[in-house]
């Protein structure tokens, strides 16, 4: 029986060293999105901004990955994609935007992050997370017609602002031109 033994324990030393190697091998990465709770629930128009946190899992060279981000509505349909190429060695934190198109519908969409290898393609990690999109009452062109109509109606308070003081100027000056007149009147009568 001690040849069992030993039989089973390289066994168990075989199983071991194959789960080691697959865990070595494996060519993943660890990834997480943070959205600020300000930046989830935006208007049409408005951009996501979000920090990408990628760990790359196991002992991996430096590598190329691509990072694809996208906006998935109802019926996993793509609203909005972008890539960008990055190099990625142990950890990798980068900020990307996502503009939320103008003909975005209200509801509630996904962000997705994938990662993938660059040089075979395959899918290293992925992540998403939830936004809401609300369409604004107020439009950037209402923000721009309110401002407009508020500087003129400053600049009108400006002018008759001026003008009254002008107006209240000139009307002292009148005051001391008579009093300089009646003053050189009564002098001349005294001489």
């Amino acid at each position: 029986m001690p040849d069992f033994k030993i039989l089973m324990c390289f066994l168990f030393l075989l199983i071991g060293l194959i789960n080691i190697g697959c865990v070595a091998s494996q060519e993943n990465v660890a990834l997480s999105i943070n959205i600020e709770p300000e930046y989830s629930i935006v208007s049409v128009g408005d951009n996501v901004i979000m920090q990408i946190n990628l760990i790359q899992l196991g002992d991996q060279k430096r590598r190329d990955v691509i990072v694809s981000l996208s906006l998935i509505g109802n019926e996993n349909k793509i609203i909005y994609e972008s890539t960008q190429t990055i190099a990625l060695e142990t950890r990798a934190s980068l900020i990307s935007q996502l503009r939320i198109p103008e003909n975005t519908d209200n509801g509630i969409y996904n962000v997705n992050v994938e990662i993938l290898d660059m040089t075979e393609k395959n899918l290293l990690g992925k992540a998403s997370k939830e936004i809401v999109v609300e369409k604004s009452v107020v439009t950037r062109i209402d923000v721009y017609l309110v401002g407009f109509y508020l500087t003129l109606i400053g600049l009108f308070v400006l002018v008759i602002m001026l003008y009254e003081k002008n107006k209240m100027l000139n009307s002292k000056a009148k005051i001391t031109k008579f009093e300089i007149e009646t003053y050189l009147k009564q002098r001349e009568k005294g001489k």
